[in-house]
């Protein structure tokens, strides 16, 4: 986790000494900018793409912005087209969501239009998880069983010279292939096979994930495989003793597997680490 012993400095974009200190990131409650920790960001990032990532292979100049930390001033750079700015001795700052971009980016679609440090920023881009209170967590733990579609990938069944006939069901522009994955360059949003949301899941948070859906209803969305309208649902995931509850609403195909619109997959990865994190923090204390 990030030292706190050090008095912060303030926040590197709008000045606030609001810096809220999480696992290995501290978050401002003013602008929502966010400073991850230089290990943690380079091992989630190598998670994400599965290959080594470095950022001193990353290109950077002279930046205005100071560490919250130390005060020097970061270098300026951009990783998968976001800006951010890094102190080389404790990481790297990046403006109200910034850090979501590059987690979507990194996990096969390409981010929005990267958003400048002063800009206004949009309403909640990057939402904090909160623990849900007692009676929600009694009333989740009634939900059926967790409907398991099949683990078949949404390109197993394609070849690479279809993809850009498969039309995005959000936008109804050509996807790509990348990986195992759909991504729409045009909205960002991405598909993904149940196995490899809950490898990536496993990957990202150390955990084997329990991996279900609930709230099933009848979508107006098609399935870009196979034309089948895909159904409304949540997505359901608990992980050692913790079941987060995740907000965004998703399309789902039971024989190609999910859509994520743009960000959501991202949100969802956060989300996840986070409880993983804090999960695996107490375990630990308990020893």
């Amino acid at each position: 986790m990030l030292s706190t012993a050090m008095t912060l400095s303030g926040c590197p974009s709008c000045g606030s000494a609001a810096l809220v200190p999480t696992v290995n990131r501290l978050d401002c409650a003013g602008c929502r900018g966010c400073f991850v920790e230089t290990s943690r960001l380079e091992e989630m990032l190598a998670e994400m793409t599965r290959a080594p990532f470095r950022l001193d292979e990353v290109m950077n100049q002279a930046g205005t912005l100071t560490c919250p930390h130390c005060a020097s001033v970061m270098v300026d750079l951009e990783l998968f087209e976001v800006a951010a700015a890094r102190c080389r001795q404790h990481g790297v700052w990046f403006a109200a969501g910034g850090f979501t971009r590059v987690l979507q980016h990194a996990g096969g679609a390409k981010p929005t239009p990267p958003r400048r440090w002063y800009d206004a920023p949009s309403d909640d881009p990057d939402p904090t998880w909160e623990p849900r209170d007692l009676e929600t967590i009694e009333r989740d733990e009634q939900h059926q069983p967790l409907r398991r579609p099949a683990k078949a990938s949404p390109v197993a069944s394609q070849s690479p010279y279809r993809d850009s006939q498969l039309a995005c069901p959000a936008c109804a522009q050509s996807l790509r292939r990348f990986r195992d994955r759909l991504c729409c360059d045009a909205c960002h949003g991405i598909m993904l096979g149940i196995a490899d949301l809950e490898q990536a899941i496993q990957e990202l948070t150390g955990t084997v994930p329990e991996l279900g859906f609930t709230n099933d209803l009848p979508g107006a969305r098609s399935c870009p495989c196979c034309q089948n309208a895909m159904v409304r649902c949540r997505l359901d995931v608990r992980l050692m003793d913790e079941r987060p509850e995740l907000r965004p609403e998703l399309d789902r195909c039971d024989g190609h597997g999910v859509w994520f619109d743009a960000e959501e997959l991202a949100k969802i990865f956060e989300a996840l680490r986070r409880v993983a994190s804090t999960s695996f923090a107490s375990t630990t204390q308990l020893r």
